[in-house]
């Protein structure tokens, strides 16, 4: 009987001739995230929207995408990477103006976490997919 070996479920191997860039615009529309999104957006309410939710998330997607271990480090692609501003969704014609600072990253990684249920939800489901 021959044995057919399975493919590693989350692994890049398949994507491997991708660049980055390519590999998080295969991924960004697969996650589903607009549930999520929108209960985010709510929680902002009608405050300042400097950085748009969606971009920001996007970007803390790209983040893992890219292994950037720190904010830090996220930031400091963000700036030398129009590109990835681009696809994050932050308006590139501010130039570094768009990329959130530090502290922005903060209250945002925050709200997350009081929405970590939805959060969840949106794995399970994804999990559920595959």
């Amino acid at each position: 009987m021959a044995i057919i070996a399975q493919k590693a479920l989350f692994g890049w191997e398949q994507y491997g001739n991708f660049d980055g860039l390519r590999r998080l615009k295969i991924l960004l529309p697969v996650l589903k995230d607009e549930p999520f999104m929108k209960v985010l957006e709510e929680e902002r309410g009608h405050g300042r929207d400097d950085y748009p939710v969606r971009a920001v998330w996007n970007s803390i997607i790209a983040g893992i995408v890219f292994e950037h271990e720190t904010i830090a480090s996220l930031r400091r692609e963000l700036k030398r990477n129009p590109a990835l501003c681009d696809i994050c969704g932050f308006e590139v014609l501010k130039g570094e103006g768009c990329i959130p600072k530090a502290g922005v990253y903060s209250r945002f990684i925050e709200n997350i976490l009081k929405q970590v249920d939805v959060l969840k939800e949106l794995f399970i489901h994804l999990r559920e997919e595959c």
